[in-house]
């Protein structure tokens, strides 16, 4: 099951969003430098170049997900939006406390190991993968 660590809709009453923040709050909380995220030509859909909305993290959504589909693994997504050093963790061990605090509980809740984490999501070339699968 993919996880993104915040969700995202398209711009507009494109579906619901238990509570929505604004890209300058993920900058903010990720302690990505202004406008890293919340610029005009960042976060944009891919047809239509409208900007996504993004909310908190939704625990209760996520909790159904698993229920429904019962995963056997998660990947988590995007984790340097959750602090900007994951973008240069090449190890789970590098990745913030908060990040893995979220791995635990995650976990805890799908009852599913998460067991790819991608970081270095804003920067294309240098995306990178840690893989924790043990098969």
């Amino acid at each position: 099951m993919v996880v993104r660590s915040y969700p995202i809709r398209v711009g507009g009453p494109s579906g619901p969003m238990t509570h929505e923040i604004s890209w300058e709050e993920v900058d903010r909380r990720a302690e990505l430098p202004a406008g890293t995220l919340s610029s005009p030509d960042k976060e944009l859909t891919s047809k239509t170049k409208t900007k996504r909305r993004v909310g908190e993290f939704e625990w209760d959504s996520v909790r159904r997900a698993a229920l429904l589909n019962a995963p056997t693994d998660i990947a988590l997504t995007v984790a340097d939006y959750i602090h900007e050093r994951n973008a240069r963790a090449w190890r789970f061990e590098q990745l913030t406390r908060d990040t893995l605090q979220m791995i635990d509980k995650l976990e805890r809740v799908t009852g599913a190991r998460v067991s790819l984490i991608s970081t270095g999501f804003m920067q294309y070339a240098s995306r990178r993968l840690i893989d924790r699968r043990e098969w």
